[in-house]
């Protein structure tokens, strides 16, 4: 079971394919790298793609106490050196993991060649916004996180996809997923995201060009929001998917890894080292 070390955490990944170019993949909150099973599974015939979990989440280890977004980005940076040493890797991340591959793409801009932001908000929540989060991270030890798992698969999943019978078996997968969190990792990371910094201001710092899919039944994210702060972004492509909720990888994977083939093959890939700045 291949785990690196990093920092006082231990990040489990697997890699699947041989292609020249480097797919990596960061997983949305309370998920794991499951999430890209079938994303996967369409690209590894081109492409070296790499999953990996969360610190806390599937088979990774949480033992940093004084975490934060900023040093959960550094050590991705640190990761990323690991896995990918000769080439920038084109960053496929899931509204935490593209929180993350924002970051990355402004502090560590020679790590990624090409940013994929599945369901990304592209702004920091306000207090007003924030206010249910925070409730969540005193209520959950209370009443338990299976009192919170519906309320969790209602923010994730599209009602279009929930009302589908045959979705069904992957809807109750996800929901024992859910539920095998520890309340520890979930109050560490409610904390972690909510104080993360603001990017927008930099976003036009970034030059790696950028795809954007978000779905019109997410109900995290404000399309509205997404078109504005967007436009700062020097090379971006933006899609708006529909009938599509919070999870486009999970809901439509197959429309996803076309949107990611067709991105890639539009936008240039520079084989080069890199350095850490």
């Amino acid at each position: 079971m291949p785990v690196a070390a990093i920092g006082k955490n231990k990040y489990y990944y697997e890699i699947k394919g041989s292609g020249e170019q480097v797919l990596f993949f960061s997983h949305a909150f309370l998920l794991n790298l499951n999430m890209y099973q079938a994303l996967v599974a369409s690209l590894e015939s081109s492409y070296t793609c790499i999953v990996y979990d969360h610190p806390g989440h599937g088979n990774s280890e949480l033992h940093e106490v004084d975490l934060s977004f900023e040093k959960l980005v550094d050590e991705l940076a640190q990761f990323i050196q690991i896995v990918s040493p000769n080439a920038p890797v084109v960053f496929v991340g899931s509204s935490l993991g593209g929180m993350q591959g924002l970051a990355l793409a402004i502090k560590y801009p020679t790590l990624i060649s090409q940013l994929v932001l599945l369901g990304t908000p592209l702004h920091r929540e306000n207090f007003f916004q924030r206010l249910p989060f925070l409730a969540l991270k005193s209520l959950i030890p209370i009443f338990g996180l299976s009192t919170f798992v519906p309320l969790f698969m209602k923010q994730f999943f599209g009602k279009s996809f929930v009302d589908q019978e045959h979705h069904q078996e992957l809807l109750f997968f996800w929901k024992k997923e859910l539920q095998n969190n520890s309340v520890v990792t979930i109050q560490k990371f409610l904390t972690i995201i909510l104080a993360r910094e603001q990017y927008a201001q930099q976003f036009a710092s970034i030059q790696c060009p950028i795809l954007i899919l978000v779905g019109d039944e997410d109900a995290s994210i404000s399309i509205k929001s997404i078109r504005q702060l967007a436009s700062s972004f020097q090379q971006k492509q933006l899609q708006i998917m529909h009938s599509v909720g919070h999870l486009p990888v999970l809901e439509a994977p197959k429309i996803v890894s076309n949107y990611i083939q067709d991105f890639i093959q539009q936008t240039p890939f520079i084989l080069h080292s890199k350095t850490m700045t």
